[in-house]
């Protein structure tokens, strides 16, 4: 389930303690209710996602990050940002209930790829506000979509790893004892490997809103149709794309 992160040591920005029992406690209630009711519409996340107990976490978590002194195309960094960050978190609430915010364009670089000389991987810099709206997000969606996730699906989740993927691998490719011989045997004799070429830099041409399911379509009903999520996925580089929530599926 996606949790709060706690409150880092030393950082340039530190939520108050209230605020992170306040959010642990609201993904908590979301992860329940989207696990129990599967056929669920939860039509009042934009007031969680504009709390500004959750933008102060948001921001929190930007300012605990690596990236934290790096810059977008407005030249901010989350250090200018600490210094007024009441002031930021008030005018950003009232920018995303208000349906006037817009995210800025990506700052992009280009860094060079491991064991690849000469090929290089574009990398996208938000500006920090785009950061802190992409972590509120974050925080509110994560609960209600991990709920649908299986238990060995292990990429890019809270709590999951390449180290558990691997040992979740070993466990499952220990040699078994075979009935028609005295040799254990393998229980799979084949693994498919495979990768998407070129995935992030040469999206899919096709545009507009992508029907991936019905829940989070509706999560945001009464938000400002200027501010749904759909138009803060749209900046200078990347396609159109709605967050939804998959259909409901047999657990494991």
């Amino acid at each position: 389930m996606g949790t709060a992160s706690k409150p880092p040591g030393k950082a340039m920005y530190v939520a108050p303690r209230t605020d992170w029992d306040w959010l642990r406690n609201e993904q908590r209630k979301l992860y329940m209710r989207s696990e129990k009711q599967v056929d669920y519409v939860f039509r009042k996340l934009w007031g969680l996602v504009t709390d500004a107990r959750n933008l102060r976490m948001a921001l929190a978590r930007v300012a605990s990050n690596r990236g934290r002194r790096t810059a977008g195309v407005d030249g901010i960094t989350v250090g200018h940002v600490a210094k007024r960050a009441e002031e930021f978190v008030v005018a950003l609430r009232s920018e995303l209930r208000s349906g006037a915010y817009r995210p800025a364009p990506v700052r992009r670089v280009l860094i060079p790829k491991i064991g690849a000389p000469g090929k290089f991987r574009p990398l996208g810099i938000p500006t920090v506000k785009d950061r802190v709206v992409q972590a509120a997000l974050k925080s509110i969606l994560e609960p209600v979509f991990e709920a649908d996730f299986f238990p060995v699906s292990f990429g890019f989740r809270p709590g999951k790893s390449v180290h558990g993927a691997l040992e979740y691998l070993r466990v499952l490719l220990r040699p078994k004892d075979h009935k028609q011989g005295p040799e254990p045997r393998l229980p799979y004799q084949w693994i498919v490997e495979g990768d998407i070429k070129g995935c992030g830099p040469t999206p899919a041409p096709r545009r507009g809103t992508a029907p991936i399911g019905s829940g989070a379509l509706r999560s945001t009903a009464g938000a400002p149709s200027s501010s749904s999520p759909s138009r803060w996925m749209v900046n200078d580089h990347w396609p159109e794309r709605v967050l939804g929530r998959s259909d409901p599926k047999p657990r494991p």
